[in-house]
């Protein structure tokens, strides 16, 4: 079945926010704190992205706010927030599909003949959304 584009792609921050909002309601601190651990420390979220983005998500109906705890307001991902990073995290897993087939026939490993069938038969068996962005499809 191939990649529906329903959405757009998300950036690595949003991504993150959502990811942590599927773990469970969260406020804005403790997202950025969350975002930073999911990330091994590799993504920081400044409390100015944070809170654009928050307002950006619940614009577009992918998270609302669930209460409040004291002066924190607590956000919850909303069912089309979570078909968003379900979509979001298959474009993730095809373009890495992808470029591992790409990288496996470029350091000759097995089946490394170079034809775009024999690239489309090594990404994601069943997938068959695959290279076709890349012109790799099978014909």
């Amino acid at each position: 079945m191939a990649l529906e584009r329903l959405y757009e792609p998300l950036t690595e921050s949003g991504y993150y926010i959502l990811l942590c909002l599927s773990l469970g309601d969260s406020y804005g601190y403790e997202i950025m704190n969350r975002v930073q651990e999911l990330s091994g420390g590799l993504v920081t979220i400044g409390p100015g992205t944070m809170y654009g983005a928050l307002s950006n998500m619940i614009r577009k109906g992918w998270i609302f706010e669930a209460g409040h705890k004291g002066k924190r307001r607590i956000y919850r991902l909303a069912k089309q927030g979570g078909e968003v990073l379900g979509q979001e995290v298959q474009r993730l897993e095809t373009m890495v599909s992808c470029a591992r087939a790409i990288r496996g026939m470029s350091e000759g490993t097995a089946g490394a003949a170079g034809s775009a069938g024999d690239l489309q038969d090594r990404v994601s068996p069943g997938d068959d959304s695959g290279c076709k962005a890349f012109g790799l499809d099978k014909k």
